[in-house]
């Protein structure tokens, strides 16, 4: 019964933070003597259709994680909750096309994209449209074959701009190596511009080198080229703060080698592998709650939303989940809609805030 009641108590809580949600539920494995003594052997939340006070959204929100130790004197004496262990576990979101849209928007995931290419930022749009599997294929195969259904592993087609040069990128992500990683295609959108770029930024580079070379014989490292660097014309689309963003003594390097790359009118190679890079490690920590990217796959919306509506059914007829179970169902927008379903590792070093803003 104790479990019970905290289980209501945490569901309340939640549902109080959210700004909406369709079904929020918390289950705990306790008994009464573990609560005692501040034990629990494992911890699930289970949200539907969430939306959080900085609007990030989700079809799917599950969390689990195992045992977890809290100090009781603690929570008596100074009225807040402290781990004495660190729990580990795992998270799953389902995101569908304007779902993740609103992730690649969220403040955490926008300042781990400041340094996403080579140290420099990469903004992401807001517009994301999800292709799944094509039919008769799976959502784990590695491969793909690029049509506009999504191939043998769905696609994830979004876009972007490296602030560095202004050049815009039609961004593909796809599952690989089983889901347990993605690959990013980047391919410049306008030749002509991706040109002009290279050609103004190998300008600026050389003009930068040969500053540089100014200071030759004094023995100035390459913070002495940088400060005076303001005095040259910067490239176009290169702000102070973007330069600031890498080491000193490359940064003109760097942005020159990323604008010629992509002077080809083909995928450009170093930015696909930077933001294959990004997504496959991408880790958002919680204020103590860490999670960290462990796979994704691509699924049909319809598929995906049954499969969730028949174990909620079964549950709910089990009396199964602590706090709050029903709500609507998921539904599909239509049969040709793709959801994109994440895994996270999660590990929990501190517990959250109760004001987190996420």
């Amino acid at each position: 019964m104790a479990a019970v009641a905290v289980e209501a108590v945490a569901a309340a809580a939640l549902r109080a933070r959210l700004r909406s949600h369709g079904r929020v539920s918390v289950r705990l494995a306790a008994n009464g003597w573990d609560m005692l003594a501040g034990r629990v052997e494992g911890a699930a939340v289970e949200g539907r259709l969430w939306e959080s006070p900085l609007g990030l959204t989700a079809r799917i929100l599950d969390v689990e994680v195992g045992r977890v130790e809290l100090d009781l004197g603690a929570a008596l004496q100074q009225q807040r909750i402290v781990l004495r262990n660190t729990p580990l576990g795992a998270a799953r979101v389902v995101f569908s096309g304007p779902d993740f849209g609103a992730f690649l928007q969220h403040p955490l995931v926008r300042a781990a994209a400041a340094r996403a290419v080579q140290g420099l930022p990469f903004s992401f749009d807001r517009e994301v449209l999800v292709l799944p599997p094509s039919a008769g294929t799976g959502t784990g195969a590695a491969g793909g074959t690029g049509n506009s259904s999504g191939g043998a592993t769905g696609a994830v087609l979004f876009s972007g701009v490296l602030r560095a040069t202004q050049q815009r990128y039609q961004l593909t992500m796809r599952p690989a190596q089983g889901g347990r990683a993605v690959t990013v295609s980047a391919v410049p959108v306008g030749a002509a511009a991706a040109a002009a770029g290279a050609g103004a930024l190998a300008g600026a580079a050389a003009g930068a080198a040969a500053l540089a070379g100014s200071f030759g014989g004094s023995g100035r490292s390459g913070g002495a080229a940088t400060a005076a660097a303001p005095l040259a014309p910067p490239a176009a689309g290169l702000s102070t703060a973007s330069a600031g963003s890498v080491s000193n003594s490359n940064s003109f390097s760097t942005v020159s080698s990323l604008a010629s790359s992509s002077a080809d009118g083909g995928s450009d190679p170093v930015v696909s592998a930077e933001l294959t890079r990004f997504f496959s490690r991408l880790t958002v920590d919680l204020q103590g709650a860490e999670l960290a990217f462990d796979g994704l796959a691509v699924g049909q919306a319809a598929a995906l939303a049954a499969r969730d509506n028949a174990s909620a059914a079964g549950r709910s007829g089990a009396g199964g989940g602590g706090g709050g179970g029903g709500g609507p169902k998921l539904v599909a927008r239509d049969a040709a809609e793709g959801w994109i379903d994440l895994r996270l590792k999660a590990t929990v070093r501190d517990f959250p805030p109760l004001n987190l803003q996420f």
